[in-house]
């Protein structure tokens, strides 16, 4: 298989992607008040804030906003929350992807991945609370916040392309063959992230292992993202 037409075909779909993205207001949201609600609904979510449960007052005051000055921009609470959870996601994802591909050969971008998602986790460079639950859960949310997700939700997904992204050097080094289905390279991804997750949060408590230094879990991570891929 051409690996050069390969990557051309996914910068094709890059492009694609972010055209069809800028069309999409509440992603590139001009007005000064729905950014300050946006980073409301984020600021609460990293506070430990149950999304589903949050108010529009609750919003409106952590945005210092009037609550009836919400309504200008949104229909509802669920618009406004499902949509400032697509905004921060598309945000992060685009400096997560930035760093990714300036970074050299599939172990490093791996490790930029990783290093980007976890950064400084009690600040809003680190989007890992608010995105694993729309990668898990969305199921499992309430039907009126599923309902306002499929409808806003863009086309094309940013995280699929992060991933293709990070797999064109992994092709390349003849890690892993070329062509593989999305959907396994997903489940590879996102089992990586969720298992250093486990360990980030272990290590935060206090609860480690003398012999699991966080080099040799990365180490088994990367090998065991590279099995799962192959």
């Amino acid at each position: 298989m051409d690996r050069k037409a390969d990557n051309r075909s996914i910068k094709n779909q890059e492009t694609t992607e972010n055209s069809e993205n800028q069309k999409l207001e509440y992603l590139n949201p001009s007005s000064p008040k729905a950014v300050a609600l946006y980073e409301a609904v984020s600021a609460l979510s990293r506070e430990g804030a149950d999304l589903t449960q949050l108010k529009v007052s609750d919003i409106a005051a952590k945005a210092g906003i009037g609550k009836g000055t919400v309504y200008d921009y949104f229909k509802s609470r669920e618009e406004l929350i499902v949509k400032a959870v697509l905004y921060t996601i598309f945000k992060h994802l685009r400096i997560i992807k930035s760093r990714v591909c300036q970074a050299d050969g599939f172990r490093k971008k791996v490790d930029v991945m990783l290093d980007t998602l976890f950064e400084a986790e009690d600040s809003d460079t680190n989007i890992f609370q608010i995105l694993m639950p729309f990668i898990h859960d969305i199921g499992n949310f309430p039907g009126r916040f599923r309902e306002e997700f499929i409808k806003c939700a863009p086309s094309i997904s940013e995280i699929e392309n992060l991933f293709q992204t990070i797999l064109i050097p992994a092709e390349e080094e003849g890690i892993v063959m070329s062509g593989l289905n999305l959907f396994f390279v997903e489940n590879a991804f996102i089992n990586t992230v969720m298992d250093y997750a486990r360990y980030k949060k272990t290590a935060k408590c206090g609860k480690l292992y003398s012999d699991l230094s966080e080099e040799k879990v990365r180490q088994r991570l990367y090998e065991n993202l590279v099995y799962m891929l192959r």
